[in-house]
């Protein structure tokens, strides 16, 4: 959740974009770039669990809807 609201902007994270940027895709509109893959923070660690969770979506999600498909992920673990 945090880094969704990080991307959605509901939490202020300066200079986002020099860590993480969404797709041009209009078919995964919610895949996410990690900028810098190659170091050891939150976001190269998260962007691919992101990009697992979110790679069948066909629009970016509401808020209660991306908790959902979060909470149905972890549940499938």
């Amino acid at each position: 959740m945090l880094l969704y609201k990080i991307i959605c902007g509901a939490t202020f994270f300066p200079e986002i974009h020099s860590y993480v940027r969404l797709s041009n895709s209009n078919r995964r509109p919610m895949t996410l770039i990690c900028i810098r893959p190659q170091v050891n923070d939150f976001f190269s660690s998260t962007v691919p669990i992101w990009n697992s969770i979110t790679s069948n979506c066909p629009e970016f999600l509401s808020p209660g809807k991306f908790i959902s498909l979060l909470e149905q992920s972890i549940n499938r673990l």
